[in-house]
Parts: structure tokens; C-alpha cells; sequence
């Protein structure tokens, strides 16, 4: 079950930030804490939430897969 404050986006600059992970992360480092972040934020885990929250959790993990995508970019790994 998520709290309110689960699918609160926060304005962050770059995949690091929004991945969580510091600028010395090593890519096994990335990939977890992408693969955590999405079991914890995935969208589908919001269904039974309202509207607004499900919006919230959708926009939240697209956020996360757009920094994964960075990530993947600047650190080159599939």
C-alpha cells in the first residue's frame, strides 16, 4: 500500500537524482536501484488509488524509466 507522499515528484535535475544514486555509482549500482524504485513506483501498483494518485504514480514512473534511459546513454549499457 503507498502513502500519500509516495507519488509526490520533486524537481530534480538528472537521472542521478532521480535514480538515487551518486555520481561514483557503478552501472550494477544503476540498474538496482532502477529496478527497486520501479517495484516500489510502478503504475499498476496504483489501481486501486484514486485518480489524481494513479496520474501521479504514472507520471512518477515515467520519470524513473526516462533517467534509466540517460543513465543508459551517458554510462553506455543496454
Amino acid at each position: 500500500m503507498h502513502g500519500d507522499n509516495d507519488y509526490i515528484l520533486e524537481p530534480e535535475n538528472d537521472w542521478r537524482s532521480i535514480l538515487r544514486v551518486t555520481e561514483t555509482a557503478s552501472i550494477h549500482e544503476v540498474k538496482i536501484s532502477y529496478r527497486n524504485l520501479m517495484k516500489k513506483h510502478h503504475p499498476d501498483l496504483a489501481i486501486n488509488l484514486d485518480h489524481n494518485k494513479r496520474e501521479k504514480a504514472a507520471e512518477l514512473a515515467q520519470k524513473i524509466n526516462a533517467a534509466y534511459a540517460d543513465a543508459k546513454r551517458e554510462l553506455d549499457f543496454q
